[in-house]
């Protein structure tokens, strides 16, 4: 039998669904030891802002101490008229300044202008290190339904 993707990938953070006009906001920071490899998924919905940015940040611990940003992972969506769109942000593990002591990760959004923003994010952790995804899944997880 072959294996359930929930075994291979899971919900590592998420991001409340909001209207985050002219607001900022991140998932809280996660550990990146776990998985070889993340997923990051911001929903952008009905939009009306003018700059709506999507990034992923590191840090050294689950305070977010040293937090800044990951280079190359940063997108900005500058039209107002688009929304119903998705964001999405691969992130490996040898892409954190691990030599540095960087081991958390998180996606944060900016948005600037607009009355009407509708947002939500989730990090997927991707080929845990031991067992099985699964066993390290974010409490939000309602139900897993095979």
């Amino acid at each position: 039998m072959n294996a359930q993707p929930i075994e291979k990938i899971t919900p590592r953070g998420f991001l409340s669904l909001d209207n985050y006009a002219n607001l900022s906001a991140a998932h809280p920071w996660v550990d990146a030891g776990q998985f070889r490899s993340y997923l990051f998924i911001a929903v952008l919905g009905a939009n009306s802002s003018s700059s709506v940015l999507v990034k992923l940040q590191q840090a050294k611990d689950v305070l977010g101490s040293g937090a800044k940003d990951i280079s190359g992972k940063t997108y900005t969506h500058a039209d107002a008229a688009t929304g119903q769109r998705l964001i999405v942000i691969n992130l490996q593990n040898e892409e954190l300044d691990t030599i540095l002591g960087y081991r958390y990760a998180r996606l944060r959004v900016e948005v600037t202008g607009g009355t009407a923003t509708q947002l939500t994010g989730l990090m997927l952790g991707c080929d845990p290190r031991f067992g099985k995804a699964q066993d390290d899944r974010i409490s939000e997880v309602l139900a897993v339904v095979d």
